[in-house]
């Protein structure tokens, strides 16, 4: 056999879906999937399952799920060509045939759906004679309805109110029980001869006390003490303990998500200072809040008003009716049954103020303003169109500050008038795009390696461009006309926008304006050095890159802002007003 040299092309990276199913209607297929949207945010996190619908319109359809695979593979298109020819000595024929090769692509991820579909039940009520009716119509409410909708005459529906948990089957191996002799009794059951009886504690040294137990903790246990004082680095650190004391000083119960709602503190670090300040309380009526040492809300009758309602249902379904906004996560559900699935709502957003800029410093790097839910777009369409416009050119401002200030509503300094987005658009009868993307080091802090690699600034940025490829559609936008411009470190980012590969077939067209991906400034050659700056101010690991990113994921998000500082006098070069240490890392 003869070798065939063929043309890889590494440059294009596919992901292989091995649906259970022939696929006569791509578009339909698609639908299953959750659409091009769903696909691609499933892909974005690696850790969820794709999930696939075969009833995409019934909301009480239970999915099938697909899990996700790395994979080394080749996507190959052949063709045969096949030609005949008679021979000349009779009636037989000769077939040559030819075999064209070509590789489309490198696979790298696989999705496989390796298990069973769950149960599906129909909303479908069997009448006399066999015959099948629906009662989607009688039993969704997809609009506020008069009192005759919920007077009707209906068939008995009662959908089940928790699917399998598992997908897999699990082998079971029966033995008999064991045997034992005459005269033999079981133990008594007590936590001394069970094991498992429930999921061992995180060591956070909280104390847990029974609304049985006679006394209350009057203070905390010292390793509560040792870790707290382990951890209390920086000044950020001690004024978030001085605001939680404050707090249980004011009313001596507080639920764990009233006071995130107060303080601003990470999660993890919230952990260790709780058993630092308080007490946990399990049972009761005051079950799942935290109490100040020494305070027994027992044999305090003021403390009544402080007794919890807490009921919770499980959010078992694709789509459910609380926000994904919430400031809190939901808490996970005492009861054992879950609502299987809700029916998929679509709503309008009210546009009528801008979000809030990415977490950054002041001009006067002594506080900082923003937030880190700051990753939002705003659109401009032309004004005075009495129908929505199609297939209008699209413009994407990005915009400068240095890699460390900014947002995509105006400058930071003055109300932004040369590129205001409802003005261009008016007058160029374009659409314009802007985007928030994070600075400073929370954008572009990097160890130079594979434990904390930086640029999130610029995936960002991407991942920006790449939702308004997906959806400017629908707001009279043609996606194949897409342009990006920029200023300054906005025009650094639009050139380096136009040369990542995963922009291809994104952009069209690119202007970059006192700025490009070459400039001096841009580069950060030795990220290493600035990561190590910020970790001694914020207490954190220099000599283990591992250990520092994890602790720059645990430190509060303020002070590793307010860490780095740009010296405003003395400045050593000469094409701006900042020589930042944030820039692309290569």
């Amino acid at each position: 056999m003869a070798a065939v040299s063929v043309e890889l092309q590494q440059e294009r990276r596919l992901v292989c879906v091995e649906y259970p199913g022939v696929v006569r209607d791509v578009s339909k297929m698609l639908q299953t999937l959750g659409g091009e949207e769903g696909v691609s945010r499933i892909y974005a996190d690696s850790a969820k399952r794709l999930e696939l619908y075969f009833r995409p319109k019934d909301p009480y359809c239970h999915p099938v799920c697909a899990n996700r695979f790395p994979t080394s593979s080749l996507l190959l298109k052949i063709k045969k060509k096949t030609r005949r020819r008679r021979a000349e000595s009779g009636e037989v024929t000769v077939a040559e045939v030819k075999f064209d090769m070509e590789i489309l692509g490198i696979i790298t991820t696989v999705y496989k759906f390796q298990g069973m579909s769950d149960f599906q039940y129909l909303a479908v009520h069997t009448e006399a004679g066999c015959k099948n009716t629906s009662m989607y119509d009688k039993v969704l409410m997809l609009k506020p309805e008069k009192e005759e909708f919920f007077n009707q005459e209906l068939p008995l529906y009662i959908p089940p109110p928790i699917f399998s948990r598992l997908d897999t089957p699990v082998d079971y191996f029966y033995r008999p029980e064991t045997q034992h002799r005459e005269g033999y009794n079981n133990p008594p059951v007590s936590g001394e001869n069970l094991i498992g009886l429930s999921r061992a504690r995180r060591p956070h040294n909280a104390i847990f006390v029974n609304f049985e137990d006679d006394e209350v903790p009057m203070k905390p246990l010292e390793a509560a003490v040792q870790t707290w004082k382990r951890l209390c680095t920086n000044p950020i650190d001690r004024k978030m303990e001085e605001e939680l004391r404050k707090l249980f000083d004011i009313r001596p119960i507080w639920s764990r998500n009233a006071v995130k709602a107060n303080i601003s503190v990470h999660p993890d670090k919230l952990k260790v200072l709780l058993p630092y300040v308080a007490y946990y309380m399990i049972t009761g009526p005051w079950r799942s809040l935290w109490i100040r040492y020494g305070y027994d809300p027992r044999k305090n009758p003021e403390a009544k008003i402080y007794q919890v309602l807490d009921f919770r249902i499980r959010c078992g379904m694709k789509y459910g009716y609380a926000p994904n906004d919430m400031p809190v996560k939901a808490k996970r559900s005492t009861y054992n049954y879950s609502l299987p699935i809700t029916v998929k709502k679509t709503r309008t957003l009210k546009a009528k103020e801008f979000k809030k800029r990415c977490l950054q410093a002041t001009i006067t790097q002594d506080n900082t303003y923003g937030s880190e839910d700051c990753l939002y777009l705003n659109i401009w369409i032309p004004q005075g169109r009495k129908q929505v416009s199609s297939n209008l050119p699209v413009m994407i401002w990005i915009y400068g500050g240095a890699f460390l200030m900014g947002a995509g509503h105006g400058a930071n300094f003055l109300k932004n008038y040369l590129y205001d987005g409802e003005e261009i658009a008016t007058r160029g009868n374009v659409i314009v795009v802007t985007f928030n993307y994070r600075v400073g080091p929370l954008g572009f802090l990097s160890t130079g390696d594979s434990n904390l690699p930086g640029n999130f600034g610029l995936w960002d940025q991407h991942m920006a461009i790449a939702w308004v490829k997906r959806n400017i559609k629908v707001f009279g936008g043609d996606p194949n006309n897409i342009t990006l411009f920029g200023e300054s470190a906005g025009g650094a980012s639009v050139s380096l926008q136009t040369l990542t590969p995963h922009n291809k077939g994104l952009i069209k067209r690119a202007i970059s304006q006192s700025g490009v991906a070459t400039s001096p400034w841009v580069i950060q050659k030795n990220p290493l050095f600035w990561a190590q700056k910020i970790a001694s101010k914020v207490g954190c690991p220099l000599n283990d890159t591992a250990r520092m990113a994890n602790c720059f994921k645990v430190t509060d998000p303020r002070a590793l802002t307010l860490a780095y500082k740009v010296p405003l006098i003395g400045l050593e070069c000469e094409w701006g007003l900042f020589r930042s240490g944030w820039g692309r890392v290569v």
